[in-house]
């Protein structure tokens, strides 16, 4: 078995209604715009980007990771607008163990029209037949029903609930662990 971690640049990926492609400092204020919402990034354990500069910093964190080939970072842009409405990453990649972390998000406005489910389908086939990926895993903060949906919808299996597994924003929060196999495998 051979896993592929090392990509020259982030593979460009389209479905019916999105383009999935790579974060350019031109998107600094889109990153900002997300990053830097409290609504948004009310789950995601990290700090707020507080300015463009932060913006730029964090996109070159981005590039340095996919060159170290410890992970992806996709903008999702929906093809009519050519906006970037979120993000879509392979996360603290495991090469020994062919499994990967996924991570997402999206602008509410954006939310509640598949768009996200479209998204991760998209990486996950990706994940599975390009990179050789065994198996994906999303950690996710208990009370994120809608990732938590979203996961199910994808056909992701619920494996682990941690108890204050995870401390930001003040708080100590239980965390959900789920995955999915490349072989469908549910079990």
């Amino acid at each position: 078995m051979r896993l592929r971690t090392l990509f020259p640049e982030v593979p460009v990926l389209r479905t019916e209604r999105l383009e999935l492609r790579s974060i350019t400092p031109s998107d600094a204020p889109a990153v900002l715009r997300l990053r830097g919402n409290p609504e948004i990034m009310k789950y995601v354990p990290r700090p707020l980007t507080q300015s463009l500069d932060e913006a730029i910093q964090l996109i070159r964190e981005f590039e340095a990771i996919r060159e170290r080939g410890e992970g992806i970072t996709w903008g999702i842009c929906v093809k009519q607008e050519q906006v970037l409405v979120g993000t879509i990453a392979f996360l603290r990649t495991k090469p020994e163990n062919f499994r990967t972390e996924i991570g997402y998000l999206l602008d509410p406005v954006y939310q509640g029209q598949g768009i996200m489910k479209e998204a991760i389908q998209c990486v996950v086939g990706f994940g599975f037949d390009v990179m050789g990926l065994h198996s994906i895993e999303a950690v996710v903060v208990a009370e994120n029903i809608p990732s938590i949906q979203v996961l199910h919808k994808c056909g992701f299996i619920k494996e682990g609930f941690f108890r204050d597994y995870q401390y930001f924003n003040g708080v100590f929060h239980n965390t959900l662990i789920y995955s999915l196999l490349a072989d469908g495998d549910s079990d």
